[in-house]
């Protein structure tokens, strides 16, 4: 009887020790889990309080990738554009006139056009 009580503490031992173990491996799967669930969250809450636009999110497990620029970054490019765009319409507009006046006026227009930009920009 007696040892069959040994042999019965050692296989009780053994499976309590596999128990743990299993246990140790699944708290830390949720603990990694649960560390990439609040590193997303904290991404989507920078999102959400900094007005970033959002232009790329790549799920996959909990992992996510955000690309994204601020609203005063694509003001910025959308601004820059359309200042180019002046200029380009503006360098039409002198072609369209004769030869023997166009460097003069495209010099006047130019300044007249850089003065009317940096009040723009203030």
């Amino acid at each position: 009887m007696l040892r069959n009580y040994e042999t019965d503490i050692e296989q009780l031992n053994k499976q309590q020790k596999i128990q743990v173990e299993k246990a140790e491996v699944a708290q830390g799967l949720d603990m990694k889990l649960a560390s990439k669930k609040l590193k997303a969250d904290q991404v989507c809450q920078l999102v959400r309080t900094h007005k970033f636009y959002v232009c790329q999110i790549l799920e996959e497990n909990v992992n996510c990738v955000v690309c994204f620029h601020t609203t005063q970054e694509k003001e910025q490019k959308q601004f820059r554009e359309a200042l180019k765009q002046e200029f380009k319409l503006l360098k039409q507009e002198v072609d369209m006139l004769p030869k023997d006046i166009r460097k003069e006026t495209m010099k006047r227009k130019r300044e007249e056009k850089e003065i009317e930009q940096t009040d723009k920009v203030r």
